[in-house]
């Protein structure tokens, strides 16, 4: 999924608050270049809005250094915070426990243009 496509998604939400949301954002251990977002309870879609267009907009630093800008044909990955990589199996975790959430469902429809599941 590229950052646009999650900014899309988003912007697709009711304005409400969701069981489950993005609830920070930074630069992914896996790849510096790469951004990526935890997922946690509770959250409204302005704050995942606010994050995404953070990503969009500011600079992060990667976990050994350096400064690393996004777009919106960035890649987007999912841990639960700046010191993981888990390639994946972070939100796949996530999926299999919470399919039945709405942000789940969110997701899982706009990564089906993306993967086969």
């Amino acid at each position: 999924m590229y950052l646009a496509e999650l900014l899309e998604m988003v912007e697709g939400l009711e304005d409400r608050e969701y069981d489950f949301g993005l609830s920070d954002v930074f630069s992914w251990r896996g790849v510096y270049t790469d951004v990526a977002f935890s997922i946690g309870r509770n959250i409204h879609k302005n704050t995942m809005l606010e994050l995404v267009n953070k990503a969009l907009t500011e600079e992060f630093t990667g976990w050994k250094g350096g400064e690393y800008t996004y777009d919106k044909y960035t890649d987007v990955h999912f841990e639960p915070d700046q010191s993981c990589y888990s390639d994946g199996a972070y939100l796949m975790s996530f999926l299999s426990r919470h399919a039945d959430s709405d942000f789940a469902q969110a997701l899982l429809e706009k990564m089906s243009a993306h993967y086969q599941f």
